[in-house]
């Protein structure tokens, strides 16, 4: 036992499971948010996760999907069952229950952190040795009914090496142990210090008759009659509630101390009517119903999976074909278009350039016939217009050299009267000129 850094520290939590008569699960009330937090978390990582298939880490914190809820929830496999289903503890609650493995799947490094709720006993006290399977459902149906979401005030006394917490529960102002070893559903022990051992060897005695008298029922069939204390919830709603209606849920639970002396000895009463191997016999054969029908809705359910898988994978070979015929004749459809396109291309080429050397020719032998079959003749003014300049030069030249003047004003009156011919004689040659066809031989030959 390891209780001595933490011995006597108080602490506010809220019941959440319960095992048997001394032993229940509770969360710190200063954990609200973080119950919150880790569901907001886990509901948006986990959908999108990874099973875990193969051996599974015992040591390692996985994500559950709770069976009466569908909501995750972090758990720790306790236990393999078979290929497909795994044993599971939801560590932020405290109860268990067999998951396919489907359902367990991987979650991120940033939530593998300590659990919320944390494992109690009542410090001081075990069950009884020679209590029956019927007490031992009744312990745990009265002490859920002053735990469970109850607002109860814990002081250490100790804990033990698998982490379970030795503590004094009161709920206002009441001493659980007290009330549970007044009901007779728990003793009080000799020596403190083998109080662990003793509950154990009880604890694990009530919880082998369990198996023994139902070996073949699934576990969420059992979750019906304990369901009020064992389904993982968010209680941040729940501390609230309790805390503002603590004076009236305390009156409900605790009865006066004549009424509760009282009540104790009901249950041995009753026990005393019921022969226990009848009511053992009937419990079994109920379950035994039960179990037929289970077994019977899940081979159902193995079928139409079957069936469904089946389905599955002849839609993915057809949609697999499919895929590569379209692939196939979209990839001919495009070729067949390239090389028609090719062709094309090439074609158009051949007749331009076809085109072009053909028109070449025929253009060089059109400006060939232009330049010597239709040459340019020589305009009959030009060589009139080329002597009567010469006339005019030569008066030009004999008035520059006569020294007599009697004899220049004469040669004045002559080179005038040739100058107005050179002016007719150059009109006449324009005229000529003018006539001839130089713009469309120019045309032709460009």
């Amino acid at each position: 036992m390891d209780g001595d850094t933490e011995h006597d520290k108080v602490e506010d939590v809220v019941g959440c499971h319960v095992e048997d008569a001394v032993t229940f699960w509770a969360q710190n009330v200063s954990r609200c948010h973080d119950l919150l937090k880790l569901s907001c978390a886990l509901a948006e990582a986990c959908p999108q996760a990874n099973a875990v298939f193969g051996k599974p880490d015992f040591s390692k914190i996985y994500g559950g999907c709770f069976s009466e809820d569908g909501c995750w929830y972090r758990c720790m496999v306790q236990q393999v069952i078979s290929s497909e289903k795994c044993q599971v503890l939801y560590i932020d609650y405290g109860n268990s229950e067999v998951l396919n493995r489907s359902d367990i799947v991987e979650i991120p490094p940033n939530l593998q952190c300590p659990s919320v709720a944390k494992k109690y006993r009542l410090w001081g006290l075990q069950i009884p040795t020679d209590q029956n399977l019927n007490m031992f459902d009744e312990g745990k149906k009265f002490l859920s009914s002053l735990v469970f979401e109850k607002e109860i005030k814990i002081r250490h006394k100790g804990k033990h090496e698998d982490g379970t917490v030795i503590a004094q529960a009161e709920y206002d102002k009441i001493d659980i142990g007290k009330e549970v070893v007044r009901a007779g559903f728990a003793e009080k022990c000799t020596s403190p210090g083998n109080t662990k051992d003793a509950e154990e060897r009880k604890a694990d005695g009530m919880q082998n008759q369990h198996r023994k008298t139902k070996v073949s029922v699934p576990l969420r069939v059992k979750r019906s009659a304990r369901a009020l204390y064992s389904i993982p919830r968010r209680r941040c709603d729940q501390v609230a509630a309790s805390t503002r209606t603590q004076n009236f849920t305390g009156n409900s639970v605790f009865a006066p101390k004549e009424k509760m002396l009282a009540s104790t000895s009901v249950p041995d009463a009753r026990l005393a009517q019921i022969r226990p191997d009848q009511k053992l016999s009937e419990d079994n054969e109920v379950l035994r119903r039960e179990n037929i029908n289970l077994l019977q809705t899940q081979k159902e359910l193995e079928l139409k999976v079957q069936q469904l898988k089946r389905e599955l994978q002849s839609e993915k070979e057809a949609s697999r074909k499919t895929s590569r015929n379209v692939e196939e004749t979209l990839h001919n459809y495009i070729g067949r278009k390239m090389r028609n396109l090719a062709a094309k291309v090439k074609a158009l080429k051949e007749v331009r350039q076809t085109n072009k050397n053909s028109r070449f020719r025929e253009q060089l032998s059109e400006s060939i016939i232009v330049v010597t079959e239709g040459c340019l003749t020589v305009p009959c003014s030009l060589e009139k217009l080329q002597k009567i300049w010469a006339e005019y030069d030569l008066a030009q030249e004999r008035i520059r050299l006569c020294r007599n003047v009697d004899e220049i004003d004469e040669l004045i009156a002559k080179r005038d009267e040739v100058q107005q011919n050179l002016y007719s004689a150059v009109e006449e040659f324009i005229l000529d000129v003018g006539q001839l066809p130089f713009s469309e031989r120019s045309r032709t030959l460009q």
